[in-house]
């Protein structure tokens, strides 16, 4: 992990008590951490987010896909996954 805040964020979610906890981060580093661990923790990247938000009609299509190729063009270090993975 890069900064101590993903630490702190990832330690803060493990403790909590809530019916669905989420971890969001486009750390790749960070995000395998969290997967290999016990906590049960979800974890989403840029291209989740943008899934989840164009499955629940916040974001049309390719609406959500086209925002994704912005931050990656921006530049962000973000996962591009094929157009149908998002939406």
């Amino acid at each position: 992990m890069r900064h101590l805040g993903e630490a702190e964020s990832i330690r803060l979610l493990e403790r909590t008590d809530a019916h669905e906890r989420i971890f969001i981060t486009d750390d790749g580093p960070a995000a395998d951490f969290v997967r290999r661990r016990p906590s049960g923790l979800r974890v989403l990247d840029a291209a989740g987010v943008l899934a989840e938000a164009y499955a629940f009609g916040e974001l049309g299509c390719p609406q959500a896909y086209d925002l994704l190729k912005t931050m990656w063009a921006y530049p962000r270090q973000v996962r591009v996954p094929p157009h149908r993975e998002v939406c």
